[in-house]
């Protein structure tokens, strides 16, 4: 089985601004309806500038979520999610759906997290973090910090060798990682038995 890798070289905190950051790729609609609805319950937030993350590579993504104070979280219905815990390494505060296989992680120490039919109740949420931001309550630093403990814990202190990993898109667009090449103690027919299992969709990438 692949282990989730987070890259630590590109995701990690930036000098933050308050935006929020959403890869609504998998639910694209409910991304938009959370976003309508906040605007419209709080009308004195409807400037606050969201970061839609489309068609962008690792590394761009890895720099909107070092830069932005939030991440809309849209898992859906995963096996893991690893979007979430990219932002938490990027210093992110998460707010959205757990995904159900994002409860692996989730805590509500590290995050706000619901169920996926909670949609206003994330719109409430993210306006009473953006509002909790901007009065520098102690309790986000607590929350930021259990989030880059549980990004650590994603995040092996040497580097996955075994394989090396290329994304590459399929007719709908969505980022894939697939086996390339092995570490010499790897024999071609091993690697070529892993390729049914070890290729994964992945919500890292756009």
């Amino acid at each position: 089985m692949l282990p989730c890798y987070i890259d630590r070289d590109i995701f990690f905190p930036r000098t933050k601004v308050m935006q929020i950051a959403v890869v609504p790729r998998k639910l694209p609609v409910e991304a938009r309806f959370i976003q309508k609805l906040f605007k419209l319950k709080y009308a004195h937030l409807s400037s606050l500038p969201w970061q839609f993350i489309e068609s962008k590579t690792e590394a761009e993504t890895a720099e909107i979520f070092g830069k932005s104070s939030i991440l809309l979280a849209l898992n859906a219905r995963e096996s893991f999610g690893l979007v979430p815990i990219e932002a938490m390494a990027s210093g992110c505060i998460v707010v959205g759906f757990h995904g159900y296989g994002g409860l692996e992680y989730a805590t509500p120490e590290n995050g706000y997290w619901f169920s996926p039919e909670y949609m206003e109740e994330v719109a409430d949420a993210l306006a009473g973090v953006v509002d909790a931001l901007e009065r520098d309550d102690p309790s986000l630093v607590r929350m930021r910090e259990a989030g880059a403990v549980a990004s650590t814990a994603r995040s092996p202190s040497i580097r996955m060798s075994a394989c090396r990993l290329t994304r590459w898109r399929t007719g709908r667009g969505h980022g894939m990682l697939s086996v390339i090449s092995s570490a010499p103690s790897l024999t071609s027919s091993a690697v070529s038995g892993w390729l049914p299992t070890m290729t994964m969709r992945c919500s890292a990438f756009p």
